[in-house]
């Protein structure tokens, strides 16, 4: 997928202006292609040098983008860049910021460059067979998993319900903490309940 994606989009750039390094070969016919249906999730692309969405309204903040560059995909062609801005992401314990999002209406996915998304919000993604996970950098807490849509990493929609079942062995959690979590009282309270009752 990585391989497919790193072909896919780049930025072509101009000369007076350089956002992205142009790929280090020719875009080539017969290379596998995006599926063609435009969708509102958010691919995850380790490939890719910037987020990418086809829809402004994916923005809570942007601006004109008066650039001469342009995104370029696998058949060779270049695609428009209309804005520039930020989103976030939710994930179980914090939402993940999303800077310098390109705005291309044309485009056929709506890209996660891992790159871009790890370095911003301090994260690692993990890539499995049939799904990924995104992990806080310093605890190592995993704040959500993804499954693969048709050969491609889709960020869920709902991140509270892709985590919700899957265990880390990464946290211990104390029996306290489990009382705390569950509206439970204190093992003190608890102790002195079962001494004046036994």
């Amino acid at each position: 997928s990585a391989k497919r994606c790193s072909q896919l989009h780049t930025v072509q750039q101009s000369p007076q202006r350089a956002l992205l390094p142009t790929p280090p070969y020719p875009p080539s016919p017969w290379l596998p292609r995006a599926n063609l249906a435009t969708t509102p999730s958010w691919v995850v692309d380790s490939g890719a040098t910037h987020h990418i969405t086809s829809d402004l309204s994916n923005l809570s903040l942007h601006q004109p983008y008066t650039g001469g560059e342009e995104v370029i995909v696998g058949n060779g062609n270049g695609l428009p860049i209309t804005h520039t801005g930020f989103t976030s992401l939710p994930s179980t314990l914090k939402s993940l910021s999303l800077h310098n999002v390109l705005c291309v209406p044309s485009i056929q996915k709506n890209l996660i460059s891992v790159y871009r998304l790890c370095n911003a919000n301090q994260v690692s993604v993990e890539f499995f067979p049939a799904h990924f996970q995104v992990k806080d950098l310093t605890s190592g807490v995993p704040l959500l998993q993804g499954r693969t849509n048709k050969e491609l990493y889709e960020w869920p929609i709902s991140p509270s319900a892709a985590v919700a079942l899957f265990a880390t062995p990464t946290v211990k959690t104390s029996l306290s903490d489990w009382h705390l979590r569950l509206g439970h009282p204190s093992l003190s309270i608890l102790q002195t309940i079962i001494s004046k009752h036994s």
